[in-house]
């Protein structure tokens, strides 16, 4: 409702009139009286109304209200009438709208009732289905159970029978060794009418495998077919009272017999390894001088002969009387001398009329005081063969009654090939080059596995069927852990050594335990010492290791890593050795292999990777570390605490606390015990209180170097002073390394030092010896001193015949102070890489490790592209499984996939023109089926066609069509198409398998 109200004037009111709500008048002023007012809808009509009657006089005592409603109550209930039929015109179409959604939902809420009553009608059948296949499981399960026990039977009576089989096999294998020892050690290795030719055990063969490993000579004839077995079986006494009865068959076998035996049996790797060098050294009379030179420019071809079977070849010769520069101090050359002998496998000597000084020592220690410990060569000259002999005697003595003497004793000790009666020098020296080359040869075949397939475009049938381990990373892993075991000085490891213990010992799953510390801290060395402790304490726990190397170095890649210890647990497992090439597929397998080996050993696994922030994408490959790892497997890993990546610091950690003032000067004591350098107790303290410069070991073992460095005593105050204002290690290997320039440098090669270790730092995983001093020629008089004054003094370490920095902080120091200019670095890199390239024409394991890697650190895209595509390092990076590094070198270059493949097809097709011979086409064969079998272990299945076709082809017209090669293509493609799930393209089911079986079965 509202109010209005109209206004007029007049006389006053009555009390009536007010109370119909009109306006009145009381003493001139107007009042307004309220009166009820229609709705707002009609409030435009009753206005009109008003209007019209305010000209108009009323007539005193009429309402307003009465005279609006009545003019418009006909027009408002028309208004609410039209409105009404509206209102209801819409809610009937809502309602309708409604219903029609109702109707939608019931039937579509009636299809799901329909739906689901059908699928609970199909699960009613699955679970009678189920439980019929339960009750036949049940059924299967109790047969197994009955068949199991039978077995269980079977094996015990089988075990009894052989329980006095076992016995005697151990007491014979006893007796047979003493016997071989025994014959071995009386016969001859090299007599007067030897045929080396003939297969007369040489040094490296199994004569040394008696001598040095006594009940392991046999583990290699049959460590494959013994580690297949299960590995529950070889465990002893102590299983057999776990296990079995208390009078069972093996409670009989003592455990010394176990213990040889499981040691044989469960070997992991050939006991023996071939050094990684093959040295020889020759010594000559000053009168024969000639001769000797001659045979050195000879042995120059032996290099590739040794490098083609991954081994180096080391000649050395040591004319200190023909250097004026070391005359006048030849006699600090006599422990060289004595070194070299010791280390060297064949010995070579030219005798004339004169001897040199130090003739009869080398006679002596290389040959007459163990004359079978390597094969010997020696020339002799007579006096009427020569010509002049005072004019060539250089210096020597021509005491000729030493001279017979000694020639008297090499031919009474009948085992030393001996030249007499040569004409000329040239002749004397191609004789003991023949003679030389045989032994090397048989050196080579008796103590390296063959690895010169297609570098010298061998035969395809010695190409393995699957990519091989290389024996090198193991060896440098062998080598490595060796070194840091013999090292002295443990102080302060023992309280570290129990919390490893501890975490060993703990039950359950439990994460990998990380080991921290500062660079230079011991950790290296803390880990391999507990490495050997485990294995004593504990020998029926494998106990895997890696070491990392420098970055950039193969055993800084963690794929070469994770492939070369699933090797190792394949061949304890019984798994079939077939590595795969894909790091995504080794990141699957190796968790795995783990596990098994790990449920199958009485002690389970222990796998150590030190230094693991070195690892190149260590937190991509290694991302199984974080895990949930196998219950019987235990985990240790070390890291730099500065560098340690933030994925692994979330582990348990171990932290390597610095030295206490006790503990480092009782191993500067250590190390400075075996020298005659004498300090005292003040100098001690003056040097280990040096602040963070002897907190760590590393310091501490450079300082006991550099004070030993030099033996005047009067000298020594000053070079304490030199070590105490030294504030980190790059402050001390400065020290050592300018020490060493001048007594290099007084024999007048200035620069040398800088030069060698500048090329030692830039290489990637080292230089040998022969390649240092092909790179930085001098003579050997010079080079082997600082040879062994880098390593005793340690700056560098050599290990698996490569030379390398023994630290990171040495490198670094190395670096900053030959090479501060990149242009300087760039110098050294380039230098290399022209050294590898010119050996291109002979492509080596060494060659493929390294080139690829420099020409990468100098962006030199065009020359890395041509290398990658050569064919034999193709082969030699691919055989070794290093895949991983072939894609990423070809990613680097920019080629994609398709183009991979094309290089590689090219580049075997210009082998192929011009010669058509079927030796020739057989290993272009070969060729092209390992290039399609790497395209297809990467994953590139339709590119991996195209290079096995082609190989299928190539046999298919050189061989004849039932020749196995052609079987192997056969089985190749079918193998392809199987993994590519396109099974229509194999011929027939029946080829396949014929072309399988005699691909395993051919010899």
């Amino acid at each position: 409702m509202g109010t209005g109200s109209s206004v007029t004037r007049g006389a006053s009111i009555s009390g009536n009139d007010l109370t119909n709500g009109d306006l009145f008048e009381v003493n001139g002023e107007v009042r307004h009286i309220p009166v009820e007012m229609n709705s707002r809808r009609a409030l435009p009509l009753s206005l009109r109304s008003i209007g019209g009657s305010l000209g108009r006089v009323r007539r005193r005592g009429s309402s307003t209200k009465s005279a609006l409603a009545g003019e418009n109550d006909d027009e408002v209930d028309k208004h609410f009438l039209h409105e009404l039929e509206a209102h209801k015109l819409k809610e009937f179409r809502e309602l309708r709208l409604a219903n029609e959604r109702l109707e939608e939902e019931n039937r579509r809420l009636r299809h799901e009732l329909k739906m689901q009553t059908s699928a609970a009608g199909k699960l009613r059948e699955d679970r009678h289905n189920c439980l019929q296949s339960e009750a036949q499981a049940c059924e299967r399960a109790a047969a197994l159970e009955r068949e199991k026990d039978k077995i269980q039977n079977l094996f015990k009576m089988y075990r009894e029978s052989k329980e006095k089989e076992l016995q005697d096999l151990l007491r014979a294998k006893r007796e047979l060794e003493s016997k071989l020892q025994k014959f071995h050690s009386s016969k001859p290795m090299l007599g007067d009418d030897l045929n080396l030719t003939s297969g007369t055990p040489q040094r490296g063969s199994s004569s040394d495998l008696f001598s040095n490993h006594p009940g392991e000579w046999w583990a290699p004839l049959d460590i494959s077919e013994l580690s297949s077995q299960p590995m529950n079986t070889m465990r002893g006494p102590e299983l057999a009272q776990a296990l079995m009865e208390a009078d069972g068959p093996f409670t009989n076998v003592s455990k010394i017999d176990w213990s040889v035996a499981t040691l044989s049996l469960t070997q992991s790797q050939l006991v023996w390894q071939p050094c990684s060098i093959l040295r020889v050294y020759m010594c000559a009379g000053p009168d024969m001088t000639e001769e000797a030179q001659i045979l050195q420019q000879l042995c120059y071809r032996l290099h590739s002969v040794c490098e083609a079977e991954n081994r180096f070849f080391q000649f050395m010769y040591l004319p200190f009387e023909t250097s004026k520069a070391t005359a006048r101090n030849v006699e600090k050359y006599r422990p060289i001398v004595r070194k070299e002998l010791e280390r060297c496998d064949i010995f070579v000597a030219f005798l004339g009329s004169a001897h040199s000084k130090f003739m009869k020592d080398e006679i002596e220690l290389g040959h007459l005081n163990s004359p079978a410990a390597k094969p010997a060569v020696f020339v002799f000259k007579n006096d009427s063969i020569g010509t002049n002999i005072s004019s060539r005697q250089r210096g020597g003595s021509s005491n000729k009654s030493l001279v017979a003497l000694l020639k008297t004793k090499i031919r009474a000790t009948g085992k030393a090939k001996i030249f007499e009666d040569c004409v000329g020098c040239k002749e004397a020296a191609e004789v003991a080059y023949e003679e030389l080359a045989s032994l090397v040869q048989i050196e080579l075949s008796d103590c390296s596995e063959m690895d010169s397939a297609l570098a010298e475009f061998c035969d395809e049938q010695e190409i393995p069927q699957s990519v091989i381990q290389d024996r090198r990373d193991e060896a440098e892993q062998i080598e490595i852990l060796s070194q840091f075991i013999t090292t002295p000085g443990t102080f302060g490891f023992e309280k570290y050594f129990e919390h490893l213990d501890e975490h060993v010992s703990g039950s359950g799953p439990l994460p990998p335990l990380l080991v921290l510390g500062d660079e230079g801290s011991g950790k290296t060395q803390l880990l391999a010492k507990w490495v050997e402790r485990q294995r004593e304490k504990s020998p029926g726990t494998l106990v895997l290791y890696h070491f990392s190397g420098q970055p950039g170095s193969c055993s800084s890649d963690p794929v070469l890593m994770m492939r070369r210890l699933t090797a190792e647990m394949m061949r304890l497992g019984g798994g079939p050795y077939s590595l795969p090439c894909d790091a995504s597929r080794l990141e699957t397998e190796f968790p795995r292999w783990l596990d098994k080996v790990a449920s199958h050993r009485q002690g389970g696994v222990i796998l150590v990777i030190d230094s693991i922030d070195r690892l190149e994408s260590g937190e991509q490959h290694l991302g199984w570390l974080l895990d949930p790892l196998p219950v019987d497997a235990r985990v240790v890993l070390s890291a730099t605490d500065q560098t340690c990546p933030e994925a692994w610091r979330m582990l348990p950690a171990m932290k390597i606390q610095p030295l206490s003032s006790r503990d480092a000067r009782s191993l500067l004591r250590v190390w400075l015990g075996n020298t005659k350098t004498l300090i005292t107790s003040e100098q001690e303290v003056k040097l280990i209180s040096n602040g963070k410069a002897t907190v760590s070991p590393l310091p501490i073992v450079l300082i006991a170097k550099y004070l030993a460095s030099d033996s005047n005593a009067t000298t020594l105050g000053s070079r304490i002073e030199a070590c105490v204002n030294c504030q980190c290690v790059k402050d001390i290997v400065c020290l050592i390394l300018e020490r060493q320039e001048v007594e290099t440098e007084s024999d007048g090669f200035k620069g040398f030092v800088a030069q060698v270790l500048s090329l030692i730092a830039c290489s990637a995983n080292g230089l040998s010896v022969s390649e240092v001093i092909h790179l930085a020629p001098a003579p050997l008089t010079v080079w082997t001193p600082l040879y062994y004054a880098l390593i005793d003094r340690h700056i560098v370490a050599e290990t698996a015949g490569l030379l390398r920095p023994t630290s990171e902080q040495v490198c670094q120091a190395i670096r900053e102070k030959y090479m501060p200019l990149s242009e300087q670095r760039n110098s050294c890199y380039q230098q290399l890489a022209k050294f590898f390239q010119e050996r291109l024409c002979s492509v080596t394991n060494r060659l493929s490790d390294e080139l690829p890697r420099i020409l990468c650190t100098l962006d030199d895209k065009g020359k890395l592209q041509e290398v990658i595509s050569n064919v034999f390092v193709f082969i030699r990076l691919y055989r070794r499984g290093r895949c991983s590094q072939l894609v990423r070198y070809w990613q680097v270059t920019g080629a994609d996939q398709v183009g991979m493949a094309q290089h590689y097809c090219d580049a075997i097709g210009r082998l192929q023109e011009g010669d058509a011979s079927t030796d020739k086409l057989k290993r272009v064969a070969c060729l092209y089926e390992n290039v399609g079998r790497f395209l297809r272990d990467l994953g590139l299945m339709s590119q991996a066609v195209g290079p096995l076709q082609r190989a299928l082809e190539v046999r298919e017209q050189a061989l004849d069509p039932d020749h196995p090669s052609v079987a192997q293509s056969l089985y190749q493609l079918g193998n392809l198409y199987t993994q590519w799930g396109k099974f229509g393209s194999v011929s027939s089911s029946l080829t396949f398998q014929l072309c399988t079986h005699l691909c395993c079965t051919r010899v």
